[in-house]
């Protein structure tokens, strides 16, 4: 994964826009926004077969907008869960012309930075940006946890990429997409 000379550039701004803010031992809900378990089984029925135009317009109203609604659940469950700490809702967040790149550099910086605890939402293993932004805090030694307040540690983040692999399976997609679906593009210092 390679982000740009103005995309690193970008980062460097966001951050410094985070650091004004009081983050300090954030807690932040790692959740699908454009993915998820909605958008595969939206892909398995018909995308494949929609024009590009349909396929995107039919992801907004089926996808995007449900998991939407999901994380702000989900975020108001972890403000009940954690008052008092700042709850860092990603979904809000969108970038003009930002590469996915963009996104998940920009995210495991603030991960690293500014979290002090993940909570990955309900469908985070179908999510590329979820699955990258867990991976992260493991990988940074932050607790995660599942939505329902279960620890998620390297066993669990390996046993739920085994069943999303295998609801893809259900899904009858090959296992060749399946590796590209599930394969988690990290920003290379957190590898």
């Amino acid at each position: 994964m390679e982000i740009t000379a103005g995309e690193s550039e970008r980062i460097d701004e966001l951050l410094t826009v985070a650091a004004s803010l009081d983050l300090t031992n954030a807690v932040y809900v790692s959740t699908p926004i454009t993915s998820g378990p909605l958008y595969y089984r939206l892909l398995a029925q018909a995308a494949r077969s929609l024009a590009d135009d349909d396929a995107s317009c039919l992801l907004a109203t089926e996808v995007r907008e449900p998991n939407l609604e999901a994380a702000a659940e989900a975020t108001r469950e972890v403000r009940l869960r954690y008052p008092g700490s700042p709850v860092i809702n990603p979904s809000l967040v969108r970038l003009v012309n930002a590469s996915q790149n963009l996104y998940n550099a920009f995210w495991a910086a603030l991960i690293e930075r500014h979290v002090a605890r993940v909570v990955a939402a309900d469908g985070w293993p179908l999510s590329s940006g979820a699955r990258m932004e867990v991976y992260v805090a493991l990988r940074l030694g932050r607790p995660v946890e599942s939505q329902q307040g279960a620890a998620v540690a390297w066993q669990e983040y390996d046993e739920e990429t085994a069943k999303a692999a295998d609801e893809l399976r259900s899904l009858r997609f090959g296992e060749d997409s399946i590796t590209d679906y599930l394969t988690v593009v990290v920003p290379p210092a957190y590898l």
